[in-house]
């Protein structure tokens, strides 16, 4: 039957008297007319759901990688906007808080982002272990060294196996995926994969000796005094060190650069899909898989940040967020005796000083 046929009211006439037959009285004339009806109701519900589907399903939907490569360009300005002036280093003073045993963490410091006024601390300078929080640095110096995003980094066994033996966490990459490196960078921050902090560097640099070098210029540039980078994931090394105080620094760099401030702020992504894994890895934050962000008392939210642990630095975060009133705020802590000890440290000072 033609695509073109009308179906008209003398088409369902033909068709009933053809296949229907009815006793001529009054009432069944009624319920000859009310099936007539039935059927032409019907048979536009049908061309409409079937209308919808066809279109619905010939529309090409964006994927999550799309939808965030359109919102980036994906493609680094050829004006360097991501040059940083050195941080001046700033002192407590008079109305700085000292933390005390309200705050679990050995190592914090609290500070208003802008200004980089001490609201409060606790052993703000001393040194420390950074673990996963070195990522931070990590992301921020491939951001700024990527031209494509959209480009692809075939991960090696070479570069799992030693991480797995370590007992570094991983995102799930495996030996012989084609990865994009908006997936590396995801991998690197979310699940804190060590095997995606290993690929980047191995991309932009050839090597992750290469790549530290960077790292470390970067301390330089920011003027940085207590801080030197040994490898880009943060497993232990006396060499790997920061205080508090640098690495808040080092996030306000992090949330100076559009695309490193979304990596830090996402909860959920999934990276694309490949032969290995055909639906993508779903990877999701070490940090908001423990708290929402709007935990705090006073309306304070935590916006974004990165966990991080290995057993010489105890438990790790550094958090940014913004106060009810539209101040924004750094907070780095160090050294807690356990991850949900640290989740509050971060809650309960945003609770208290954010304002």
């Amino acid at each position: 039957m033609s695509g073109d046929y009308k179906y008209t009211d003398e088409f369902f006439k033909e068709y009933e008297n053809k296949y229907m037959s009815y006793k001529k009285s009054e009432v069944n004339k009624k319920a000859k007319r009310k099936k007539k009806h039935n059927y032409k109701l019907l048979y536009y519900v049908v061309v409409f759901i079937v209308s919808f589907l066809i279109t619905f399903f010939s529309i090409k939907k964006p994927t999550v990688n799309e939808n965030i490569n359109q919102e980036i360009a994906l493609q680094k300005p050829e004006t360097d906007i991501t040059a940083q002036v050195k941080f001046n280093y700033t002192e407590p003073d008079a109305t700085t808080v000292l933390l005390g045993a309200d705050v679990d963490s050995a190592y914090a410091v609290f500070l208003e982002a802008d200004s980089l006024k001490i609201i409060a601390e606790k052993n703000y300078n001393k040194r420390i272990y950074p673990a996963s929080m070195t990522k931070i640095m990590t992301l921020l110096v491939a951001v700024e060294n990527i031209k494509d995003f959209n480009d692809t980094f075939t991960m090696t066994n070479e570069i799992i196996d030693p991480l797995y033996i370590n007992e570094a966490s991983l995102a799930g990459f495996s030996g012989g995926e084609d990865v994009k490196i908006i997936d590396l960078l995801y991998g690197s921050i979310l699940p804190s994969g060590a095997e995606a902090t290993c690929a980047i560097a191995n991309y932009v640099s050839g090597s992750e000796a290469e790549f530290v070098k960077l790292m470390n210029n970067k301390v330089a540039e920011l003027g940085l005094k207590n801080t030197h980078f040994a490898n880009t994931s943060g497993l232990h090394s006396q060499e790997n060190y920061s205080t508090v105080y640098d690495m808040a620094l080092i996030l306000k760099a992090a949330m100076q650069n559009e695309l490193a401030c979304k990596v830090l702020s996402t909860y959920q992504y999934t990276t694309s899909a490949t032969p290995q894994h055909p639906e993508g890895i779903l990877l999701t934050s070490t940090l908001f898989s423990r708290m929402v962000g709007d935990e705090a008392e006073n309306g304070a939210v935590i916006i974004g940040g990165k966990t991080g642990f290995v057993s010489e630095s105890g438990n790790c975060i550094a958090s940014f967020g913004r106060s009810l009133g539209g101040k924004n705020y750094i907070f780095v802590t160090a050294d807690a005796n356990g991850l949900w000890k640290s989740v509050y440290d971060h809650i309960n000072t945003y609770s208290k000083y954010a304002n």
